[in-house]
Protein backbone atom coordinates (compact mmCIF):
# COMPACT_ATOMS: atom_id res chain seq x y z
CA UNK A 1 0.00 0.00 0.00
CA UNK A 2 2.87 2.34 0.91
CA UNK A 3 4.66 1.83 -2.42
CA UNK A 4 1.44 2.12 -4.41
CA UNK A 5 0.65 5.50 -2.88
CA UNK A 6 4.18 6.84 -3.31
CA UNK A 7 4.49 5.56 -6.88
CA UNK A 8 1.21 7.02 -8.06
CA UNK A 9 1.84 10.38 -6.43
CA UNK A 10 5.42 10.65 -7.69
CA UNK A 11 4.54 9.68 -11.27
CA UNK A 12 1.73 12.23 -11.35
CA UNK A 13 4.00 14.99 -10.07
CA UNK A 14 6.89 14.11 -12.39
CA UNK A 15 4.65 14.06 -15.46
CA UNK A 16 3.66 17.63 -14.68
CA UNK A 17 7.31 18.62 -14.23
CA UNK A 18 8.62 16.93 -17.41
CA UNK A 19 8.67 20.20 -19.32
CA UNK A 20 11.43 21.50 -17.02
CA UNK A 21 13.98 18.82 -17.90
CA UNK A 22 12.75 16.96 -20.98
CA UNK A 23 14.20 19.29 -23.62
CA UNK A 24 17.52 19.91 -21.91
CA UNK A 25 20.66 18.29 -23.28
CA UNK A 26 22.61 15.70 -21.32
CA UNK A 27 23.86 16.15 -18.52
CA UNK A 28 21.71 19.20 -17.76
CA UNK A 29 18.51 17.17 -18.01
CA UNK A 30 19.76 14.96 -15.17
CA UNK A 31 20.94 17.96 -13.15
CA UNK A 32 17.36 19.22 -13.16
CA UNK A 33 15.62 15.82 -13.08
CA UNK A 34 17.26 14.34 -9.98
CA UNK A 35 16.48 17.24 -7.58
CA UNK A 36 12.89 17.40 -8.90
CA UNK A 37 12.54 13.65 -8.42
CA UNK A 38 13.96 13.91 -4.91
CA UNK A 39 11.49 16.64 -3.97
CA UNK A 40 8.56 14.80 -5.56
CA UNK A 41 9.62 11.55 -3.89
CA UNK A 42 9.98 13.23 -0.51
CA UNK A 43 6.60 14.94 -0.78
CA UNK A 44 4.89 11.75 -1.93
CA UNK A 45 6.51 9.74 0.85
CA UNK A 46 5.43 12.23 3.51
CA UNK A 47 1.85 12.20 2.23
CA UNK A 48 1.76 8.38 2.02
CA UNK A 49 3.34 7.95 5.45
CA UNK A 50 0.97 10.36 7.17
CA UNK A 51 -2.05 8.91 5.38
CA UNK A 52 -1.20 5.27 6.07
CA UNK A 53 -0.10 5.82 9.66
CA UNK A 54 -3.27 7.78 10.35
CA UNK A 55 -5.52 5.18 8.72
CA UNK A 56 -3.94 1.85 9.63
CA UNK A 57 -1.39 2.02 12.42
CA UNK A 58 -2.28 1.80 16.07
CA UNK A 59 -1.48 5.18 17.70
CA UNK A 60 0.63 3.50 20.38
CA UNK A 61 3.01 2.20 17.67
CA UNK A 62 3.59 5.59 16.05
CA UNK A 63 7.00 6.90 17.02
CA UNK A 64 9.02 9.78 15.61
CA UNK A 65 11.93 7.48 14.88
CA UNK A 66 9.77 5.00 12.98
CA UNK A 67 8.05 7.70 10.94
CA UNK A 68 11.38 9.40 10.17
CA UNK A 69 12.92 6.10 9.05
CA UNK A 70 9.95 5.32 6.81
CA UNK A 71 10.13 8.75 5.18
CA UNK A 72 13.88 8.55 4.56
CA UNK A 73 13.72 4.99 3.24
CA UNK A 74 10.68 5.71 1.05
CA UNK A 75 12.35 8.76 -0.46
CA UNK A 76 15.58 6.86 -1.15
CA UNK A 77 13.78 3.97 -2.83
CA UNK A 78 11.64 6.38 -4.88
CA UNK A 79 14.72 8.22 -6.16
CA UNK A 80 16.56 5.00 -7.02
CA UNK A 81 13.59 3.49 -8.85
CA UNK A 82 12.90 6.79 -10.64
CA UNK A 83 16.49 7.06 -11.87
CA UNK A 84 16.65 3.42 -12.99
CA UNK A 85 13.28 3.69 -14.74
CA UNK A 86 14.26 6.89 -16.55
CA UNK A 87 17.73 5.62 -17.44
CA UNK A 88 16.41 2.37 -18.93
CA UNK A 89 13.55 4.14 -20.69
CA UNK A 90 10.80 1.96 -19.24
Amino acid sequence: MFCLCIGNLTVSIMRRLERHYERLAFPFNWVVYVPLLTLAGFGSTVVATVMLYWLFLDPSKRTEERISTDIRFGTLVTVIIGIVTTFTGT
